[in-house]
């Protein structure tokens, strides 16, 4: 029984520590997020936002961020960078933080004789989420993201806002 016990103790150790080493410093990550809804409320909607970030130091990340939202009576583009910072917590579960800094451009149908309009803005977001590592390398992710803009980019029951809540599901490899 003893043996057990610290054979599996070492495991969570080795475990913990492989963990804790896919976001040490000079770490490069890649991940993907959306969503594909052929039948949405306002016909077929398409969302995918990618990123490339590099860790400056352990469990700190930077990088750049691009997304595209498309539904039939919008477009919604943004470019940016981000930085997110990862709490060790020795588990498959990483909580992590982070910000975001995008220009956005949307192009709305108001349904007026084919007629549309088009904002640009600069958005600031948070976020925060937690990393479920499937394995040292691939992570399942879920944020929690607020972003306010200085124009009205991000469409909600059919009328613009220049605030934006959402969930977010996605990998990061």
């Amino acid at each position: 029984m003893k043996r057990l016990l610290a054979g599996a103790a070492a495991f969570v150790v080795v475990t913990a520590h492989a963990m804790g080493a896919s976001l040490a410093a000079g770490t490069q990550q890649i991940g993907i997020s959306g969503m594909f809804d052929p039948d949405g409320p306002y016909g077929t909607q398409f969302n995918a936002e990618l990123l490339y970030g590099y860790f400056v130091a352990d469990y700190y990340e930077v990088g750049g961020i691009f997304m595209i939202d498309y539904s039939d009576p919008y477009e919604i583009y943004s470019l940016g960078v981000f930085g997110e910072a990862n709490f060790d917590t020795t588990t498959e579960v990483v909580p992590f933080i982070g910000s975001t800094l995008k220009l956005t451009g949307a192009s709305v149908d108001t349904g007026n004789d084919a007629s549309s309009e088009d904002n640009s803005a600069v958005a600031l977001g948070l976020y925060g989420g937690l990393k479920f590592f499937l394995n040292e390398n691939l992570a399942l992710t879920t944020r929690a993201i607020f972003e306010a803009a200085t124009e009205d980019v991000y469409i909600e029951e059919r009328d613009a806002s220049n605030t934006d809540i959402r969930l977010d599901l996605g990998l990061r490899y």
